[in-house]
């Protein structure tokens, strides 16, 4: 145990001095009411272990989301780019529909959002039926061509979710371990306390193993 005290708070002075004040003792609940400050002091060593798990999870979550964007980058912008031209287009239909049913607004938004109609119109400020038809023609095909574009960049977008999945769950899975990790630890040393003041409650928790499986936890994110 020497210099590993220390890190709990205690010198070796101050071990020793409390392993000779437990093992003087007559009783066994005298000897828990001894040790009082030892678990104490692992308790307090303990939760900041949990903070430094902590921050190095949210750390970690924050590196490999920043790796996953940069690995997917140019599919995102790409899924962004057309996803904004298909909504675009979407929009098309539903400014053709309002020009039919005689919105006059719609007719100057419809030749904003695609200057090209314009000129096809022999009467701009009145397109015919069957120049709408056309239009909306036009906008079929063009939704078709989105379409088959999307379509190939589905897969690397797929793997892309599927990345953000994994460290989701990976990310759960840790905190949810550490927290049971603290509930552990405090249902560890209140049994403690209990058992110094009479009152028999056992504690049997491993809490060497919980703060072992907590640290291989916590290299799997990094």
């Amino acid at each position: 145990m020497a210099g590993s005290t220390v890190e709990i708070g205690l010198d070796d002075d101050a071990y020793r001095a409390t392993l000779a004040n437990l093992r003087a003792q007559p009783t066994l609940r005298k000897a828990l009411a001894a040790a009082q400050p030892l678990v104490t002091a692992v308790g307090r060593y303990a939760n900041k272990v949990f903070d430094r798990a902590d921050e190095a999870v949210a750390a970690a979550t924050e590196d490999v989301e920043a790796g996953i964007g940069k690995k997917f980058q140019l599919v995102l912008a790409n899924v962004r780019d057309v996803d904004a031209v298909q909504m675009r287009l979407t929009r098309g239909f539903e400014l053709v529909h309002r020009v039919r049913a005689g919105d006059r607004a719609a007719v100057t938004a419809l030749f904003d959002a695609d200057p090209e109609v314009k000129a096809w119109c022999a009467d701009a400020s009145a397109p015919s039926a069957s120049e709408l038809d056309e239009f909306e023609l036009r906008l079929v095909a063009q939704l078709g061509r989105v379409k088959q574009v999307r379509d190939q960049l589905e897969p690397q977008f797929v793997l892309y979710k599927e990345h953000r999945r994994e460290l989701e769950a990976l990310r759960l899975q840790t905190e949810e371990m550490l927290r049971l990790g603290r509930l552990t630890l405090s249902v560890w040393t209140r049994s403690h306390r209990n058992l110094a003041a009479g009152i028999p409650v056992a504690p049997a928790i491993d809490l060497v193993g919980l703060l072992g499986n907590a640290a291989k936890l916590g290299k799997q994110v990094l």
